[in-house]
C-alpha cells in the first residue's frame, strides 16, 4: 500500500491524505495502532470511536497523525538477522 498526499479543494489545506492499494516494490508500512486480538489496524478520531478505515477518520486527524509509517524498516534491515541467530543458539 502507499499513502499519497493528493489535491482535494474541498479540504481546508486543499490537500488530503489516502490510502491506496499498490503493486510491484512497495514500502513495508506498520499501522500506529493494531487490535491485539486480530492484528488488525485501526483509527480513532478524538471521539475514540474505532475505525478500520483511515477515509473514516475526520480530515484533521487524517492529516495532523501519523497513522503510518515505516517505523519497523530499520529493525528488520539492522537488527532481524541478528536477533535471529541470538533465537536459534538458544535451541
Amino acid at each position: 500500500m502507499r499513502v499519497n498526499e493528493v489535491d482535494d479543494p474541498k479540504s481546508p489545506t486543499g490537500k488530503d491524505k489516502r490510502v491506496f492499494g499498490s503493486t510491484g516494490n512497495a514500502t513495508r508500512w506498520w499501522a500506529r495502532f493494531y487490535e491485539i486480538d486480530t492484528g488488525r489496524p485501526f483509527f480513532c478520531d478524538r471521539d475514540g470511536v474505532k475505525k478500520y478505515s483511515l477515509a473514516e477518520i475526520g480530515y484533521e486527524r487524517r492529516n495532523g497523525y501519523a497513522w503510518y509509517g515505516t517505523w519497523g524498516e530499520e529493525l528488520i534491515k539492522n537488527d532481524y538477522e541478528i536477533w535471529m541467530k541470538r533465537i536459534d543458539s538458544k535451541n
